[in-house]
């Protein structure tokens, strides 16, 4: 699958790694209860929050290249 914005496939833009330590299984996430309790709503659609995500990584490319790719498990 090739990201239109940034022009590279998502296989040409990760590198695969061991499961880490502690690492959960699976992340769940349900809005039901912060509709319910708090009137919680979305402000961002999700084709926007995207296109904001791909315009931050284009952006800070440089200095996203450079970090570590190991994980540190922090407690």
């Amino acid at each position: 699958m090739i990201c239109r914005k940034m022009g590279r496939s998502f296989e040409e833009s990760t590198v695969p790694v061991a499961e880490r330590p502690g690492q959960d299984a699976a992340y769940v996430i349900d809005s039901t209860k912060a509709r319910r309790e708090f009137g919680w709503k979305p402000v961002v659609f999700l084709l926007e929050g995207i296109g904001g995500v791909t315009d931050w990584i284009e952006k800070n490319w440089n200095e996203i290249q450079k970090q570590p790719l190991t994980y540190q498990h922090k407690p």
